[in-house]
């Protein structure tokens, strides 16, 4: 509850609700970061929220085709140091997990 007051302070929110059973509602504003989704219910056009989710998931998915051809590259892989490698599958791991926040809150818009 106090974290919630303080968050609703500093975003100068009316009120704020954290945790893992919240749902977005159709009107809500959809923030994704990694795993986690903020949502800001009643303040969005839903035509323009599509277009923007879309517009990120495009983008997404390139940044994405982007690494899995670099790790697919077996002269990058040969050459490049193992925590090179690892940090390029971390970042694969995350943008892929972005994703499919992104294409889960797309399917909740329709």
């Amino acid at each position: 509850q106090a974290t919630e007051s303080l968050l609703a302070n500093m975003a100068g929110l009316a009120g704020a609700t954290i945790g893992p059973d919240q749902e977005r509602t159709k009107d809500s504003a959809t923030v994704v970061l990694g795993e986690s989704k903020a949502f800001l219910i009643g303040v969005v056009d839903l035509d323009k929220e599509r277009q923007k989710l879309s517009k990120e998931q495009k983008t997404l998915a390139g940044r994405i085709g982007g690494l899995e051809k670099k790790l697919a590259n077996q002269g990058f892989l040969a050459k490049a140091p193992a925590a090179v490698v690892e940090k390029e599958r971390a970042s694969l791991a995350a943008l892929q997990a972005q994703l499919a926040g992104v294409q889960q809150s797309l399917e909740e818009l329709t």
